[in-house]
C-alpha cells in the first residue's frame, strides 16, 4: 500500500500531467504538453522536432494507457483516473525493474527542455519545466537551488536519476528529491 507521503508525491506527478485540468489524464494532455513546449522552443507544427515530441510522448501515453490495463486488469479507457494512476504505480514501485520508469522519466525532463543539447540543465531551463508540467515557475528558483547539490549553476542526468529515485521512493518527508517538482 502506497503511504501518504507517496500518494501526495504521485498526486503531484498525475496533476503535472494533467494540463487540461480535467482530473484525468487523456491524450489531450500530452497533445498539451507537446504544443506548449512547441510554443517555447520555437517548433512549428509541421516540423521533425515537434513530430519526435507527438510521437514520444504519444508513446508515453499509449505505453501507460497499455500497461495499466495489463497490471490492474481493466478494460481500455480513454482517460486514466487519479485511481488508477495510483494504483498503477503502486504495482510498478513494487518491480525490482523500477529504473526503466525512472529513466523515462529523466529521459523525459532532458528531451523538453536541454535547449542547447548539453546534457546540462541551468535555471532557464529548469523553469521551462516547470511551465510546461502545470507546476507554478514561481518555485522553479527554490527546487534548482535545493537539488543542484554542488552548486554549478546545472543540472546533469547523472545527478537528476537519483533524485528522481528519490522522489519516487524516498519516505523522508525531508528529501532533496521531493523537491525536484517543486512542493508536494
Amino acid at each position: 500500500m502506497l503511504s501518504n507521503l507517496k500518494k501526495r508525491k504521485l498526486t503531484k506527478l498525475f496533476t503535472m500531467y494533467d494540463v487540461c485540468n480535467m482530473g484525468t489524464l487523456k491524450f489531450a494532455d500530452y497533445e498539451q504538453i507537446v504544443s506548449r513546449l512547441a510554443t517555447l522552443r520555437g517548433f512549428k507544427i509541421d516540423s521533425n522536432e515537434y513530430q519526435r515530441m507527438i510521437e514520444k510522448y504519444g508513446f508515453q501515453w499509449i505505453k501507460m494507457r497499455g500497461d495499466i490495463k495489463a497490471l490492474l486488469q481493466k478494460k481500455q479507457e480513454t482517460n486514466v483516473s487519479l485511481e488508477d494512476w495510483l494504483a498503477y504505480h503502486e504495482l510498478v514501485l513494487q518491480d525490482s525493474d523500477h529504473r526503466k520508469m525512472i529513466k523515462a522519466l529523466d529521459e523525459l525532463v532532458f528531451d523538453a527542455v536541454d535547449v542547447d543539447r548539453s546534457n546540462n540543465l541551468d535555471l532557464a531551463e529548469w523553469k521551462i519545466l516547470f511551465s510546461i508540467f502545470n507546476i507554478p515557475v514561481v518555485y522553479a528558483d527554490e527546487s534548482f537551488q535545493q537539488i543542484d547539490r554542488n552548486g554549478d549553476g546545472s543540472i546533469t542526468r547523472e545527478e537528476l536519476f537519483p533524485l528522481l529515485e528519490e522522489f519516487y521512493y524516498s519516505e523522508d518527508e525531508n528529501a532533496i528529491g521531493n523537491k525536484v517538482f517543486g512542493p508536494i
